[in-house]
C-alpha cells in the first residue's frame, strides 16, 4: 500500500511538474523562449548609442551606431562606432536574465592610441526586450581605466535598438 501512494505522488508531482511548465506557453506568454531564455534577447541588434550626463541625462555627444550579439551561453560581443577602430578593441563580456525581459551586462574593451595600449573600459549595462522581442533599451555605466587599473573616467549611455533581420537567400 505504501509503495502504491510513494507511486501515485510521484506520478502526481510529474504532471503537476508538467502541467505547469506549459501553463505559460497555454496562458499566451510570450515574453519567453520555450527554453527558458530572456525573451529574445539571442541575436544580433543594431544599437543607437547616446552619452549622457549620468545627473540631468542630457546628451553630452553626438550617438552613435553599434552592434550587439548576445549568445545562449550568456556571452555578449559589441562594437561601437564611438571611437575609430585603432583607438578600441571589440568589446567582450557576459549577460544574465534578471527579470521576464530584462538583462544586465558586463564587458571590457581595451583602448589604444597610437597603437599604444592606453587602458581598458568597463560597460555595465541593463536591457530592457519589448513584448514583441524586436526592440530593445538600455542604460548603461562605463568607467575607463588606466594600465595600471586606475580610473581616471566616468561617463553614462542611453541605447536603442533593433533585432537584425533573419537572412534572406542571395538574389543572383
Amino acid at each position: 500500500m505504501e509503495k502504491r501512494n510513494a507511486v501515485t505522488g510521484a506520478a502526481l508531482i510529474v504532471c503537476c511538474m508538467l502541467g505547469g511548465a506549459t501553463l505559460p506557453v497555454i496562458a499566451g506568454d510570450r515574453d519567453h523562449h520555450h527554453d527558458g531564455a530572456p525573451a529574445d534577447i539571442v541575436g544580433a541588434w543594431k544599437m543607437t548609442v547616446q552619452f549622457t550626463d549620468c545627473v540631468t541625462g542630457e546628451p553630452t555627444r553626438s550617438a552613435f551606431s553599434a552592434l550587439n550579439s548576445f549568445f545562449g551561453e550568456g556571452n555578449l560581443i559589441e562594437n561601437g562606432s564611438g571611437l575609430g577602430p585603432a583607438q578600441r578593441s571589440i568589446s567582450h563580456g557576459r549577460w544574465q536574465q534578471t527579470g521576464k525581459r530584462n538583462v544586465i551586462a558586463r564587458s571590457e574593451l581595451q583602448l589604444f592610441e597610437n597603437n599604444l595600449y592606453t587602458g581598458y573600459q568597463v560597460i555595465q549595462r541593463t536591457f530592457t526586450v519589448s513584448r514583441d522581442g524586436n526592440e530593445l533599451t538600455a542604460k548603461g555605466i562605463f568607467r575607463r581605466y588606466n594600465p595600471a587599473d586606475v580610473q581616471v573616467f566616468e561617463g553614462c549611455v542611453t541605447e536603442t535598438g533593433k533585432r537584425q533581420p533573419e537572412p534572406e537567400p542571395a538574389s543572383p
